[in-house]
């Protein structure tokens, strides 16, 4: 489990990174103050799953430490489960407003280009 959240987390920060270094320049020079605003707010999601990821991270760590009774264990898993659900739904959400988005800018420069 440990190593899978690894492997995702690195995977997240280095999309993020891209579009964190990359995409608001774009959006601010070819897109809508709107479309600029909206990748923002993405932009801030990112911090929030990093903090989730690396929370799981940490719980997962512990439980694997702590020697308890296996009714607690299993009341722990349990809760980290939950919680790496719902990180995986807010990321799922994440990225399809992220494809809203840049269909969005898409169309814009389409039309744009046709314009000009």
């Amino acid at each position: 489990m440990r190593n899978s959240l690894k492997i995702i987390e690195d995977g997240i920060q280095s999309h993020f990174g891209r579009e964190e270094n990359r995409l608001l320049h774009i959006f601010e020079q070819h897109g809508s103050e709107m479309l600029a605003a909206g990748l923002r707010v993405l932009l801030l999601e990112h911090s929030e799953i990093l903090g989730r990821i690396s929370k799981s991270k940490k719980d997962v760590s512990e439980l694997t430490a702590e020697k308890t009774s296996r009714e607690i264990q299993q009341a722990r898993a349990w809760g980290v489960r939950v919680y790496i659900s719902h990180t995986r739904k807010l990321l799922l959400a994440h990225a399809q407003s992220e494809q809203e988005l840049f269909y969005t800018l898409r169309s814009e420069l389409t039309k744009a280009r046709k314009k000009g």
